[in-house]
Order: C-alpha cells, then sequence, then structure tokens
C-alpha cells in the first residue's frame, strides 16, 4: 500500500512539475510571438572597401550598386539581429531554436560600391529570398543557398564562381565567370552563363545549364551512375564541360 501511495506521490509532482514546464513555455512563446510584430528599423555602415561574407538566416533580401559607401538598409523583426565585424554580415535569430519560420518578414536592401569588382564575397541564405536587378561584379564569388530562392539577372566574376545548393531554387542569368564549380544536394539550378570551365556535381535535383555560344565551343565529359543527362560527351573545343551525376538530371542547352 505505502508502495501505491509513493508511487501515486511521484506521478503527482511529476505531472504538475510538466504543467508548469508547458505553461512556462506557453509564456515564453507568447512572450516571444508578440515580437513578430515588433520590427528595428535601421541602417548599417559596411566596412569599406574588404572582402565580404553575407549571412542571412530568414527574409528577403535586395541586392544593389551604388556610388556611395556600401550600406544596409533594414527592416527586421524584434527577434532578429544583425551585426557586420570586418566584413562578415550576419543576420540571425536571437533565439535560434525557437521560430526560425518567423524570419520571413525581414526585409533587407545591400548597396554595394562598385569598388568591391576586385574582392572575394560570399553570399550565404538559409530560408527566404535574394533578389538581385543591378549587375554585380566580384573578383571572386561563392554562393550558398540552403533553403529558399536567389535570383541573380546579372554578374561577371572575373575568377572562380563556387556555388552550393543544399535545396530551393537558384536562378542565375546572363553570369560570366572564368571558372564555375557546383554542387547540387537537391533542388534546382538554372544557370545561363559564359565561361571557360565548369565543374559540377549534381547528387540530387536537377540542374540546368545554358552554356554561351554553340556545341562545337565545348569539350564535354558528364559521367553518372544514376539520373538523366542529354549532354553529349566529346568534342575538341577549348571551354570545358565537366561534371557527374549521382541522382537527378543534367540539362545542357546553348545560347549563340
Amino acid at each position: 500500500m505505502k508502495k501505491v501511495s509513493v508511487a501515486l506521490i511521484v506521478g503527482i509532482v511529476l505531472s504538475v512539475i510538466g504543467v508548469i514546464m508547458m505553461a512556462a513555455t506557453a509564456v515564453f512563446a507568447y512572450n516571444e510571438y508578440k515580437n513578430y510584430n515588433k520590427f528595428t528599423e535601421d541602417t548599417l555602415t559596411l566596412s569599406g572597401d574588404v572582402d565580404y561574407k553575407f549571412e542571412f538566416s530568414a527574409g528577403t533580401v535586395n541586392f544593389h550598386t551604388t556610388t556611395e559607401d556600401s550600406y544596409i538598409t533594414y527592416k527586421i523583426v524584434n527577434l532578429y539581429e544583425i551585426t557586420c565585424d570586418d566584413g562578415k554580415v550576419v543576420l540571425k535569430n536571437k533565439n535560434k531554436f525557437l521560430f526560425g519560420f518567423l524570419g520571413n518578414k525581414n526585409v533587407l536592401d545591400v548597396y554595394l560600391n562598385e569598388e568591391i569588382a576586385d574582392n572575394y564575397v560570399e553570399i550565404k541564405l538559409n530560408a527566404g529570398k535574394i533578389n538581385v536587378e543591378d549587375e554585380l561584379s566580384f573578383a571572386k564569388l561563392d554562393i550558398k543557398l540552403n533553403a529558399g530562392t536567389i535570383t541573380i539577372n546579372k554578374l561577371a566574376v572575373a575568377g572562380e564562381l563556387d556555388i552550393k545548393l543544399n535545396a530551393g531554387e537558384l536562378h542565375l542569368k546572363d553570369v560570366s565567370a572564368d571558372k564555375i564549380t557546383t554542387s547540387i544536394n537537391a533542388g534546382t539550378a538554372n544557370l545561363d552563363a559564359e565561361f571557360n570551365s565548369i565543374n559540377f556535381t549534381v547528387n540530387a535535383g536537377s540542374f540546368n545549364l545554358t552554356a554561351a555560344g554553340s556545341k562545337s565551343d565545348y569539350t564535354i565529359k558528364v559521367s553518372k551512375s544514376a539520373g538523366s543527362s542529354n549532354a553529349e560527351n566529346g568534342g575538341s573545343g577549348a571551354k570545358k564541360i565537366e561534371g557527374h551525376i549521382n541522382a537527378g538530371s543534367f540539362i545542357l542547352s546553348y545560347k549563340g
């Protein structure tokens, strides 16, 4: 009888603790949710003529060019904060384990001076959208998309353009680069580009490449473990298209 009573008491105590924890979590969640409709609006002056690493956790980011010093204007949910430390610009959730989806209300406009055209830049998006209407120019560019959509309408990279797509959609138009490296784990990448060489891996998803010129300009070597491709190996052109498809698809076309 005593054992039953002890077990009953322990059960009641644990139940009470559980109710308290649920209530505390609910209050915390409610307080955080209230911040969803509270915003911080400001302007962030960037570091100048340096290499940049941009990391955006969530929201809509628009890139522009400017003749003024580089800067960012932003309106972000109070759950988020933006920092700039010697060229590393980070937009992140203050409570990274809670309500990440609330960042869809964040809106940032990044204005880059043309002086960084000879610099290295990295752009990483975890969720949301990145839009680029103005022409951007860099010495080297890394693009990392974990989810969401990146759309760039005109891009010039003097050296290497490195693309890593984990999920989402990537749309790059009117691109010029010396070398392009592309890794696609999932999602869709549409690339319209002029280049000297491209090397790609498609683990899943789809890669649609529109290459400048005609087939005779290229030497092509594409292998696959599974998936599909319309690329015809061979040729003796000076420009190179090389890649491997583990799964998914690679569709090649030309724009003369």
